[in-house]
């Protein structure tokens, strides 16, 4: 039963996902340079006949010398103060298609449940509010006031590992003189409490880069392509 239920929600949301997007209302290019190298790049949709659903596309590939990495994610989440997800499905292709799997999230009452390709229970977390896709983080960090007095809390929900890691925070700490692109700038430093990330935003509520344990700057698609191909 369990797994016929599962089905007829993936089925739906597969429906969901191809027929109701009005518009793009952005797409986000980044590189990351880290143990693993290449970029991401992160869509927002809307729905076209309701104002509480987002749609996010998240699109991964990265490589070093052992391995190479495609990750594509498609959240279902509220349009709430924190994109608080409600169906995810995520494939995961490594070294080219030689491994390739396919697992979906689903929030349910008491919190939310991971199923792999065979619909088979893998856990439950027992967390149901507050509750942020990790990628989505980057999207969430634009749109944090300047102010120091203002703590964003939330619980990160990681594809990867399917887990939920509870209790972090992002801070403003105020605006910093640092050396980018080969000049000095003045620009908005935030911290986020998982892994000590800092990331720097522009006046434009843009971030510009962030460093997490390696490094992830901004990008077009023309940039971010290229230095993959460079690796």
């Amino acid at each position: 039963m369990n797994r016929i239920i599962i089905l007829i929600c993936s089925v739906f949301f597969v429906f969901v996902a191809s027929n109701l997007f009005s518009e793009v209302k952005f797409k986000k290019w980044y590189v990351f340079k880290h143990n693993l190298n290449g970029y991401f790049f992160i869509e927002k949709h809307v729905f076209e006949n309701s104002a509480t659903t987002i749609v996010f596309n998240i699109f991964i590939k990265l490589k070093n010398k052992k391995v190479s990495y495609i990750q594509e994610i498609t959240a279902v989440c509220k349009n709430d103060s924190h994109y608080t997800p409600e169906h995810i499905e995520v494939t995961t292709k490594i070294n080219n298609k030689k491994k390739s799997y396919m697992y979906t999230i689903q929030k349910s009452a008491n919190g939310y449940k991971m199923f792999f390709n065979d619909y088979k229970y893998v856990e439950e977390s027992k967390v149901t509010k507050g509750v942020m896709l990790n990628y989505i983080l980057f999207i969430k960090l634009c749109e944090l006031p300047f102010d120091k007095t203002k703590i964003f809390t939330y619980h990160r929900l990681e594809p990867g590992s399917y887990r939920v890691k509870k209790n972090h925070t992002i801070r403003y700490k105020g605006k910093e003189q640092v050396w980018y692109d080969g000049k000095k700038q003045a620009l908005h430093k935030f911290f986020m409490s998982h892994g000590s990330y800092n990331c720097y935003v522009n006046d434009a509520h843009e971030l510009v880069f962030a460093k997490i344990d390696g490094k992830v700057n901004s990008s077009t698609e023309k940039k971010a392509k290229e230095f993959y191909k460079s690796l």
